[in-house]
C-alpha cells in the first residue's frame, strides 16, 4: 500500500479484499477529515481523489462468508448464442477459444457455468456494501457535494455471450 508491501493471510475478518479496501477508505477518510479539520474555519476543504479497485467479479470468485448461499437457485442466462455451436462450410464460426472441447458444453461444464455466475454476483454483494459505506460516510460527513462517483461495470453477463 502505498509503496509498502503488506502481508495477509485467509482470516475473513482482517484479509477478504473488498472489506480491507473499505478499512483503507474510512483511515484514508479519517486523514482527510483530520487535515481538512485543521483549516482555518470558513476555508473550503480542498479536493480529493479515492480510487477503490476491488478485484471483484474476477476470479478467484471468493464471496464473502454472509454471502456465500445467496442466489442458489440462478443460472447463468441462457441467451440464444449461450452453448450454440455452429459451423460454416466446415469452418468453425467462432473463436478458437470457443470451439475448443467440449462442444457444446457438457452437463458438468454448465454446472461450472452456473457456479461461476453466482459466485460473480455474490462478490457484487461486498462491492455493494463496500460503496454503500463509503457514500454514506461521505454523505455524513458533507462530502457529497460536487462529488463525482465514476462506477464502471465489469463483464459480469460474459458467460451469457458466448460459448464459453
Amino acid at each position: 500500500m502505498n509503496g509498502k508491501r503488506e502481508s495477509h493471510g485467509s482470516d475473513y475478518e482482517t484479509d477478504y479484499l473488498t472489506d480491507e479496501i473499505g478499512r483503507k477508505a474510512d483511515s484514508f477518510l479519517d486523514a482527510y477529515d483530520q487535515a481538512a479539520g485543521e483549516g482555518e474555519e470558513g476555508d473550503a476543504r480542498p479536493p480529493f481523489l479515492m480510487v477503490l479497485s476491488t478485484p471483484a467479479p474476477h476470479a478467484p470468485f471468493t464471496p464473502a462468508p454472509q454471502y456465500e448461499d445467496e442466489y442458489e437457485d440462478l443460472r447463468a442466462p441462457r441467451t440464444p448464442s449461450f452453448n450454440y455451436v455452429e459451423e460454416s462450410e466446415g469452418q468453425p464460426a467462432k473463436h478458437w477459444f470457443v470451439n475448443s472441447p467440449p462442444r457444446p458444453l457438457n452437463d458438468t461444464m454448465l454446472e461450472y457455468v452456473d457456479d461461476d455466475f453466482r459466485n460473480r454476483l455474490r462478490t457484487m454483494l461486498s462491492v455493494d456494501d463496500l460503496f454503500d459505506h463509503v457514500l454514506s460516510r461521505l454523505n455524513t460527513s458533507g462530502f457529497l457535494v460536487g462529488i463525482l462517483v465514476d462506477a464502471p461495470l465489469c463483464q459480469v453477463q460474459l458467460w451469457q455471450d458466448v460459448t464459453i
